[in-house]
């Protein structure tokens, strides 16, 4: 439930940013999703003590040694970065997008991405 919330969070996050142009607000976080991405230490597992991401499912096992949830970090602040920093006159849409996306997707408990990355191989 904690990374439901934490993925709602980050949309409105993303969003307060855009709507009130708060530029430092979003740059903070990218930098705390790749903060979080490179270094596995995430605020959601701040306010549990079990851990992140469970064993892998018994069914197959992963193919990368690598938690989806990280690289979903890695992909979100690497779009933002792109989207937001670099290329902000041009792809201005996609940043509303990916607000959009993230907190529907904190709401309703599944991220498109998420799904695409553990069917690739990540645990």
């Amino acid at each position: 439930m904690m990374e439901r919330l934490y993925m709602f969070a980050v949309g409105i996050t993303v969003l307060t940013g855009l709507y009130f142009d708060l530029r430092g607000l979003v740059y903070a976080l990218i930098a705390l999703m790749a903060f979080e991405g490179l270094t596995n230490l995430r605020v959601a597992n701040l306010f549990r003590p079990q851990p992140a991401v469970p064993g892998a499912a018994a069914g197959r096992p992963p193919r990368f040694d690598f938690a989806a949830q990280r690289a979903w970090h890695l992909v979100v602040g690497s779009v933002l970065v792109i989207s937001y920093a670099m290329f902000h006159d041009q792809l201005w849409f996609f940043t509303w997008f990916v607000g959009f996306a993230v907190t529907g997707a904190g709401l309703s408990g599944v991220c498109p991405v998420l799904v695409l990355l553990r069917a690739v191989g990540f645990r």
